[in-house]
């Protein structure tokens, strides 16, 4: 659980779609390290986003989440979700908080990995 004392920041990630409208389930998998989340919304068909080296990950309502962030897909700083793994990386890759806001779900998505892609592969 994130330590709510952290002066934590938000930076919000320019993406070529929203997780802000999104409709239907979110469909999340773990395999060997790789997170794939699966969404669609009312704009455009079902998008993927891939995290790489992924360390954890959680779901977390929005009566956990700060007011003053609407449901988009940010890079978090000062994270306590992220400390634990903040002195480690994947070659070199350091680990990164993201935060994804799913209003299909009423939640936000927390992820620790070293990377983020969108539309990846299963390379």
């Amino acid at each position: 659980m994130p330590d709510n004392n952290m002066n934590e920041t938000y930076t919000e990630l320019a993406t070529p779609f929203t997780t802000a409208d999104t409709v239907g389930p979110v469909s999340v998998g773990y395999s060997g390290g790789k997170l794939t989340v699966t969404f669609a919304n009312f704009r455009t068909p079902i998008q993927t986003i891939v995290f790489r080296d992924t360390r954890t990950f959680s779901w977390t309502g929005w009566d956990d989440a700060p007011e003053a962030i609407p449901d988009r897909i940010y890079q978090v700083a000062n994270s306590g979700f992220l400390a634990p793994w903040e002195r480690f990386s994947v070659g070199g890759a350091p680990f990164l908080h993201f935060k994804l806001g799913f209003n299909a779900e009423g939640k936000f998505l927390d992820v620790v990995a070293t990377k983020m892609e969108y539309g990846a592969s299963d390379n």
